[in-house]
C-alpha cells in the first residue's frame, strides 16, 4: 500500500474545496445540524470524512477509510472523480474514473465519445443520460461492463439523415391519389 504524495493530498483538499463550494447553505445547514459541529472548518472537515467513505463505500465495504491520510494510490482516481462529479465537472470526473480503469474504460469512454459524435449526439449528456436511466448511476462510476453496454447503445442509434425532406416525403404520395 503506497501512500499518497503530499502533492496528491493537496490535488484532493482543492477537489473537496472546490466542491464543497457548490453546496447550498441548506445543505451546510443540515451537515452542522447531523454532525452536532459549529465551525466552518469542522463542517467541511464532517463533510469530506463522509464523502470519502461515500466514493469507496463499494471498494472497501467493510470499513471505507474516512480521511486522506488513510488513501493509497489505488483509491486516489476513485476520490478525486467522486469530488469532480459532486462539483459538476462530469468530463474531468470521467477522465479520472478512466485513468483508475486502466486503458479498457479510456478506451470504451473514447469509443462512446467517438460514436456521439459521428450521430451527433451530446457527450456526455447523452451517455450519461442513459447510465443514469439504465443502471441508476453516474457515467463516472459505471462498471467496465456498463460501459460497453452503453457504447452498444450508443452505436445502435441511427445517424442523422443529411438533407431529409420530411415535407416532400410525407405528402407525395397523398398528392399523386388526387390528380
Amino acid at each position: 500500500m503506497k501512500e499518497l504524495s503530499k502533492k496528491q493530498l493537496a490535488t484532493l483538499g482543492a477537489e473537496a474545496n472546490r466542491a464543497f463550494t457548490t453546496l447550498t447553505a441548506d445543505e451546510k445547514e443540515q451537515l452542522a445540524e447531523s454532525s452536532a459541529t459549529t465551525g466552518k472548518t469542522a463542517i467541511f472537515n464532517a463533510w469530506r470524512h463522509r464523502e470519502i467513505a461515500r466514493a469507496l463505500k463499494f471498494k472497501h465495504p467493510l470499513n471505507p477509510p474516512e480521511s486522506f491520510k488513510s488513501l493509497d494510490q489505488d483509491d486516489y482516481n476513485e476520490v478525486i472523480a467522486h469530488f469532480k462529479a459532486i462539483a459538476g465537472d462530469i468530463e474531468g470526473a470521467l477522465s479520472a474514473k478512466a485513468k483508475n480503469g486502466g486503458n479498457d474504460c479510456r478506451q470504451i469512454l473514447a469509443n462512446i465519445e467517438k460514436s456521439c459524435q459521428e450521430r451527433g449526439l451530446l457527450f456526455p449528456n447523452y451517455p450519461e443520460a442513459i447510465c443514469s436511466r439504465q443502471y441508476r448511476c453516474k457515467l463516472d462510476s459505471a462498471s467496465l461492463q456498463q460501459l460497453r453496454r452503453i457504447l452498444f447503445t450508443v452505436r445502435s442509434r441511427r445517424q442523422k439523415q443529411k438533407n431529409a425532406n420530411f415535407e416532400k416525403k410525407r405528402y407525395e404520395h397523398s398528392r399523386s391519389h388526387l390528380n
